[in-house]
């Protein structure tokens, strides 16, 4: 497989097991959409749809040398810096981007297209667009299946812990020089405490 963004996760995950006639005609077309839906096991199909399009995001906006190493169901998380956006109405939405100040730095970066030394308004403004740009193709699927919901503003916490009733993902990122985590619910109550607002 040559795209890079799935291809480390799919063979971690079949390590040692024979394709299926039908995972290999996924591969073989190799169609984003039918690749998450195979290959990465979700509780449903919203997240599904928000996995999607947080993978389209991240090739778009990263480049093709970022991958996904791997999908964690998580009560509770735990970070030393968080970008987040919730999104109401008919769904309630919550994601996040979290990671230490260089993972954050790296992603504002490649974003913005220039390379950020600190993280000062230009860099938090780039992570926020970033984060606007990924919620918001995820807002258009759900209106496309007639479900309304509002972006609220992006907000970031410095030491957070998140907390779900239902639990939530955890997807770890790569780049080349670092690894950040984003942080996916749909429909639970999500609680985040922090000792630092930004």
């Amino acid at each position: 497989m040559r795209d890079v963004l799935l291809s480390s996760y799919i063979a971690k995950k079949h390590k040692g097991e024979k394709f299926t006639d039908d995972e290999l005609k996924v591969l073989k077309d190799g169609n984003l959409e039918s690749m998450v839906s195979t290959f990465v096991p979700l509780k449903n199909e919203r997240y599904n749809l928000q996995l999607q399009c947080v993978l389209k995001s991240m090739k778009y906006y990263m480049g093709n040398e970022v991958y996904l190493e791997q999908v964690n169901m998580e009560d509770e998380y735990k970070e030393h810096f968080v970008g987040c956006q919730m999104m109401d109405g008919d769904e309630e939405v919550f994601f996040a981007i979290g990671g230490s100040d260089d993972a954050l730095l790296s992603v504002a970066s490649r974003f913005a297209g220039e390379d950020f030394e600190e993280f000062d308004a230009d860099a938090y403004d780039a992570v926020c667009e970033f984060i606007n740009c990924t919620n918001g193709m995820f807002a258009t699927k759900l209106s496309d299946q007639s479900v309304e919901v509002v972006l609220r503003p992006p907000v970031f916490y410095g030491d957070a812990h998140i907390s779900g009733k239902n639990g939530f993902y955890v997807v770890t990122m790569g780049l080349p020089d670092v690894k950040f985590n984003v942080i996916m619910s749909v429909s639970d109550e999500i609680r985040l405490k922090s000792l630092k607002s930004n």
